[in-house]
């Protein structure tokens, strides 16, 4: 899993996930993914934040 940039923007998350970017939104809304905005619009996703995220949805079994 280490072949994902650093940084990912939504629809990149959206497309390794195979989720809408609609639904990765919500996550973000939700705070279930931990993001960081780049100015007033752009959202930017850390690598570990994705990997956090599986693993929290995967029971922790999924390692790096």
């Amino acid at each position: 899993m280490n072949d994902l940039p650093e940084l990912l923007t939504p629809k990149q998350v959206a497309d390794f996930l195979m989720l809408d970017v609609t639904t990765v939104y919500k996550y973000l809304k939700r705070g279930l993914i931990e993001h960081f905005r780049v100015g007033q619009k752009k959202i930017m996703i850390p690598r570990q934040a994705v990997y956090n995220f599986i693993n929290l949805n995967n029971g922790g079994n999924e390692n790096e």
